[in-house]
C-alpha cells in the first residue's frame, strides 16, 4: 500500500521562502574591506623577500653616486652655457645658481629615472610602435646616464658601474611594483565581487544564485516535518520528490548534485529556522 503523502499549503511554501531569504541573508554578512587587504609590510619585510630589501639598499647606493657625477657633469657645462650665452642677454634672466639647479635636477630625471618610465610605458601599451618609441627613448637615456659618468669619472669600470646597477636594480624592482599592483587590483576584484554578492542577497535576494538552494532545503524541512506530525516517516526519495513538485509550482528546478546537502541544517546555528 502506497504511504499517504502531504502537500505544503501555500501559506506554509510562503513561510518557506521567507525563511530561505533569512537565511540566505544571515549567511552573507557585509564584507569587510580589511579582510581583503594584504600585509604588503609584513610580504615585503619577511625573509623570503630578502634579495628585494638589498635590491633597495643596492640601487640607492648606486643612484646616489650615479646622481652625483651626473649633477658635475650637468652643473659644469650649465654654467658654461650661462657664460657663453647670457653676455648679451636683455630681459629676464634667473642668475647662474638658479640656472644650474633647475638644469641638474631636470637632467637627474631624464636618465635614470626616464629609463625606468619608458620601461613601465613598454610593459603597458600594446600597439607595436609606441612599443618601439619607448624601447628607444629607454636606450636613449641610459646613453645619457652612462655618458655622463663617463665625463666625470675617467676609469671605465668606475663609470659604468653605477648607471648599469641603477638601471638594472630599477627594472627589478619595477617588475617587483608591478606584480603587487596587479595582486591588489585583484584583492579589490575580489572585493567588489563580494559586495556584490551582499547587495544582492539584502535587495534582490531571489535572484541571488544560491537563493535556490536555500529554498530547496527549506521545503524539504518543512515537508518532513509536517509528515512527522502526521506520524509519517516517508523515505527521503519521496521527500525530494515532494519538494520538486513544490519548486514547479514556482517554475523551479530542483538543484543537481549535493548542492543542498552541503548547506548548514536549519537546525544548525548557522541555518536555524522554524516550521511553526
Amino acid at each position: 500500500m502506497q504511504e499517504k503523502t502531504y502537500y505544503l499549503t501555500p501559506k506554509e511554501r510562503d513561510k518557506a521562502r521567507s525563511q530561505a531569504v533569512k537565511r540566505l541573508q544571515d549567511n552573507f554578512p557585509k564584507p569587510d574591506r580589511g579582510d581583503f587587504e594584504i600585509d604588503y609590510g609584513y610580504r615585503f619585510f619577511s625573509i623570503s623577500n630578502l634579495p628585494s630589501i638589498v635590491a633597495i639598499l643596492v640601487f640607492v647606493g648606486a643612484w646616489l653616486v650615479s646622481t652625483l657625477r651626473i649633477l658635475i657633469f650637468v652643473g659644469n657645462e650649465a654654467a658654461i652655457t650661462y657664460s657663453s650665452r647670457t653676455a648679451d642677454f636683455v630681459g629676464f634672466l634667473p642668475d647662474l645658481a638658479q640656472f644650474s639647479v633647475t638644469t641638474q635636477i631636470g637632467f637627474i630625471l631624464l636618465s635614470e629615472f626616464s629609463v625606468l618610465l619608458f620601461t613601465m610605458l613598454f610593459r603597458r601599451v600594446q600597439e607595436k610602435l609606441w612599443k618601439a618609441v619607448f624601447v628607444g627613448l629607454a636606450v636613449f637615456s641610459g646613453f645619457f646616464a652612462v655618458y655622463c659618468n663617463l665625463q666625470v669619472d675617467s676609469n671605465i669600470l668606475f663609470a659604468l658601474l653605477p648607471p648599469v646597477v641603477v638601471m638594472g636594480l630599477g627594472l627589478f624592482l619595477e617588475m617587483e611594483i608591478s606584480e603587487a599592483l596587479i595582486r591588489r587590483e585583484g584583492t579589490t576584484a575580489r572585493y567588489m565581487e563580494a559586495v556584490r554578492i551582499y547587495e544582492q542577497a539584502k535587495l534582490n535576494p531571489e535572484v541571488h544564485r544560491d537563493f535556490l538552494r536555500y529554498y530547496t532545503q527549506q521545503l524539504f524541512f518543512y515537508l518532513q516535518a509536517k509528515h512527522q506530525k502526521q506520524g509519517l516517516s516517508p523515505a527521503e526519495s519521496t521527500l525530494w520528490d515532494l519538494v520538486d513538485r513544490e519548486l514547479s509550482i514556482d517554475n523551479l528546478q530542483l538543484p543537481a548534485g549535493n548542492e543542498v546537502k552541503q548547506l548548514p541544517s536549519p537546525d544548525s546555528p548557522k541555518g536555524k529556522a522554524t516550521t511553526k
